[in-house]
């Protein structure tokens, strides 16, 4: 659902067919994408499968950080959405993020902003 106009492009699939035969890099940077996409899609369902909560949480945790290339970042969404994506509850997402803060491990601040200071428990939390 768009929140504010916006326009819509249609590529049909006989122009996409032409484009990938006439610019194999197209092709190529589009298998990388979706290879990527499926990477971490199949990481999200074996971790909503097997691990607890809180190891949902650290993964995801060591994930942003990572992406940021930094220990202080802000999460890309809501907590409501975040527990959504973990397959969790808001109240147990929340409580996880305060078990992490109490112990030190992380540092919450306002509008999302984590800040991780103990990258070592944090792995261990993920693998727990």
């Amino acid at each position: 659902m768009a929140l504010e106009a916006a326009e819509v492009c249609v590529v049909g699939g006989s122009e996409i067919s032409r484009l990938l035969r006439e610019r194999p890099e197209v092709a190529t940077r589009m298998l990388s994408a979706m290879s990527e996409r499926l990477e971490a899609a199949e990481q999200q369902l074996s971790t909503v499968t097997g691990a607890s909560v809180g190891a949902r949480l650290a993964s995801q945790l060591l994930e942003l950080a990572d992406e940021a290339g930094a220990t202080t970042f802000r999460l890309p969404s809501t907590k409501k959405d975040l527990a959504s994506y973990l397959a969790t509850t808001p109240e147990t997402l929340s409580r996880r993020l305060a078990e992490l803060q109490d112990s030190g491990v992380v540092r919450l601040g306002p509008r999302g902003l984590v800040e991780v200071r103990d990258l070592q428990r944090l792995r261990a939390a993920a693998r727990a």
